[in-house]
């Protein structure tokens, strides 16, 4: 064996000890950005909620559009804290994201802490609301109420999270799957103060328009998974992207209509940890939100919102196209919808530490 041969195998033995060991029951994936290109037109930006000196904070914003208007309900607190007393604010703006209407009280505060992240969907003209009530380090559990007047009147509240503990949720992430099942991505633990690196994810399920649910199998390892998004790229086929604090992207993957999940797969694609957003774009086609900063550990990484697009299941994503890159700012929570043909996306924004806002922006989308 010559000199050079060693060396070669030296070199690739000393490199296979350096690469970073993955924790149990993740694995390595090619899941890339490609060298595919979206046109992005922006038409209007505009901020819905700003923060004042009585309220620092609004974050986690959910919209519900009707044919002249958008609903956008924000969480309002006081001052930037995950358990600051917070409770749930409505304001409306036209198609072109002009405000109609001053703000007003949606869901008052009835947990012992906040009234957080809501969801809007549409069953059979039906309309559903869906929040997290946070009672403690140890408890938060999700409610539904409905609407039987297009919005006038939520009536009654009702728990439908039934594992005690901490079940974590997000702003506008309960979605309709093409069969008409509904999923609810959720993260899990029984303490987030004292187990905050054992939290698992799983989603909850209804087949009966929310009457009853299910839980679908679990996604676990040693490291924090949270926030995890779902959308449905063909029928029954599903892709959940996950925060976590690696460096990338996390990916999971079901077909069987949510109810077993792959196991996780860690892309190529850099995030801090911070919430991304998946979306049904069209059938076949996904859209992706997320934070593309290098960086996983400080909470100023999340710049460079961006936006990306994928024909092949989540498999490549598009060249990112920057929704929020202003100079000294950050950006959490995405959501986004589509409505007359444009597309509306909106989020936290933060110029000052301790200082969130909530902006949208209507967009023209071609890919």
């Amino acid at each position: 064996m010559n000199l050079r041969l060693i060396y070669l195998l030296l070199c690739s033995a000393l490199i296979a000890c350096k690469k970073e060991k993955l924790p149990p029951n993740i694995i390595d994936s090619n899941i890339d950005i490609s060298h595919d290109t979206i046109s992005v037109t922006q038409i209007k930006v505009a901020n819905i909620f700003e923060p004042s000196p009585g309220f620092l904070a609004y974050f986690s914003a959910a919209a519900l559009p009707f044919d002249d208007k958008i609903a956008f309900v924000g969480t309002e607190a006081p001052y930037d804290h995950d358990f600051a007393p917070a409770n749930l604010q409505i304001k409306k703006t036209d198609l072109d994201l002009n405000i109609i209407s001053d703000k007003s009280l949606f869901k008052s505060n009835l947990a012992k802490y906040n009234s957080v992240t809501p969801s809007f969907i549409n069953v059979n003209e039906k309309l559903q609301f869906y929040y997290l009530r946070q009672e403690s380090w140890q408890e938060s559990q999700i409610y539904l109420t409905e609407s039987y007047d297009n919005g006038l009147t939520w009536p009654v509240d009702r728990k439908i999270s039934f594992l005690e503990g901490v079940n974590g949720i997000i702003n506008d992430r309960v979605i309709i799957l093409s069969s008409g099942r509904i999923m609810i991505p959720v993260s899990y633990t029984n303490d987030i103060h004292n187990n905050y690196d054992g939290q698992i994810i799983f989603c909850y399920f209804s087949d009966d328009n929310g009457q009853t649910w299910s839980r679908s199998s679990e996604l676990r390892t040693s490291t924090p998974l949270m926030e995890p998004s779902v959308a449905e790229y063909a029928p029954g086929k599903l892709l959940m992207v996950i925060r976590s604090g690696l460096g990338k992207l996390l990916f999971s993957r079901s077909t069987d209509n949510g109810i077993s999940w792959s196991p996780i797969e860690k892309s190529k694609i850099s995030a801090p940890a911070s919430t991304s957003a998946l979306f049904r774009m069209e059938e076949g086609i996904l859209g992706m939100i997320w934070n593309h900063s290098e960086s996983a550990i400080h909470v100023q990484d999340r710049k460079r919102l961006s936006l990306s697009v994928s024909k092949d299941g989540g498999n490549s994503w598009s060249v990112p196209y920057l929704i929020g890159n202003e100079e000294g700012e950050i950006y959490t929570s995405p959501g986004m919808f589509k409505h007359n043909g444009y597309w509306y996306v909106y989020f936290n924004y933060s110029a000052y530490v301790g200082e969130y806002g909530i902006r949208a922006k209507k967009l023209r989308i071609s890919y």
